[in-house]
């Protein structure tokens, strides 16, 4: 049916070009092609073209797209691929039931999982305490007594490392009847998702009013979590309130300035309890038996209470209230078994 449309709409131009005056016809194939001359005779199928230098030519109308007459007649015969394409209208869309589910291919891979995130490596968080309270009297008798204080730690979930120093001073009327000043670090390792953990620790003391002057101590052991009670405060925050450990172990002690000069071995069985009485309180025990494994009756002692108050009018100021006691089996003579010191200092927190 196109075809026959554009032979009639060819033989309409060029009948016109034969009935105008006669001026230089223009042909255009279906590829681009451009033919000019004088259209001298229209047929059926095809007409003939009087061209300057070829001479008569007869093109086929199939093969043509327009047929141009100067200045009389332009007509455009559209070709199919310009014709505008035919849309079907949509279908209906299926009920949900009927809904074909989507096809897989049988032969595609099946998508493995993606790998979970590398996991981030702990923050240490370091707390660092700085204590100091000074007492004094005068009267009958006259004394001062300075206790200083500085301890630091870093806790994370695989590892707590503990290092503290402790100086005590007393006079009394002028002369010292105390000087004492000890050192440490302790670090433990907890099993991942156990109560167990191993320990390791070091010490050293010196002392002006002890059968020693200087007594250096390291052991190491395993440690146990009796327990370690959660609470929830009123903000939804999940927080520390009662905890107690243990641990034994076993290792060295050597003095200096004593009447025994050699290392001795020693059994460690310590417990630490902590309760956080609210968000403002807590209060802290620790105790530790040091027996000599090849004398039993040679042992010491060393126990310690803290009660620690939040100060709410300045910021990372607290108050703190304790005993520090050392008792040895063995002195020499003159030198008191019992070594109590009790204190009530102000801390920093930072």
């Amino acid at each position: 049916m196109e075809d026959r449309v554009r032979t009639v709409c060819l033989i309409v131009i060029v009948t016109f070009a034969f009935v105008a005056p006669a001026v230089a016809d223009e042909l255009i194939f279906l590829n681009g092609d451009r033919l000019t001359g004088t259209v001298v005779e229209v047929k059926i199928d095809r007409l003939i073209l009087e061209h300057a230098s070829l001479g008569r030519i007869e093109v086929p109308l199939r093969s043509l797209r327009s047929a141009r007459v100067a200045d009389r007649l332009s007509r455009i015969v559209p070709v199919d691929d310009e014709a505008p394409p035919k849309v079907d209208p949509p279908l209906p869309p299926l009920p949900e039931d009927r809904v074909p589910p989507p096809e897989v291919a049988k032969d595609a891979p099946a998508e493995e999982p993606a790998a979970p995130p590398d996991p981030e490596p702990d923050e240490p968080i370091w707390k660092n305490e700085l204590e100091l309270g000074v007492t004094g009297s005068a009267g009958q008798t006259q004394n001062v007594r300075v206790r200083a204080a500085i301890r630091t730690t870093r806790e994370t979930e695989a590892n707590l490392f503990r290092w503290n120093a402790n100086y005590r001073l007393t006079t009394d009327r002028g002369n010292r009847t105390e000087n004492f000043f000890t050192t440490g670090v302790f670090s433990e390792w907890p099993f991942h998702e156990s109560p167990w953990s191993t320990f390791a620790q070091g010490r050293f003391d010196y002392a002006e009013f002890q059968s020693w002057d200087q007594r250096l101590t390291g052991g190491a052991g395993m440690g146990y979590r009796v327990f370690d009670k959660k609470r929830v405060d009123e903000d939804g925050k999940e927080s520390d309130w009662l905890r107690l450990k243990t641990r034994a172990g076993a290792g060295l002690r050597k003095e200096f300035g004593s009447v025994d000069n050699d290392f001795e071995p020693e059994g460690i069985f310590g417990m630490d309890f902590r309760w956080n009485i609210n968000s403002q309180q807590r209060l802290e025990l620790a105790s530790t038996y040091f027996p000599t494994l090849d004398n039993l009756d040679d042992y010491r002692v060393v126990s310690s209470i803290d009660w620690t108050i939040d100060l709410d009018w300045f910021d990372g100021l607290s108050f703190r209230a304790g005993a520090a006691h050392e008792f040895e089996s063995q002195v020499d003579p003159g030198v008191r078994q019992h070594d109590l010191s009790v204190y009530g200092t102000i801390l920093l927190n930072f």
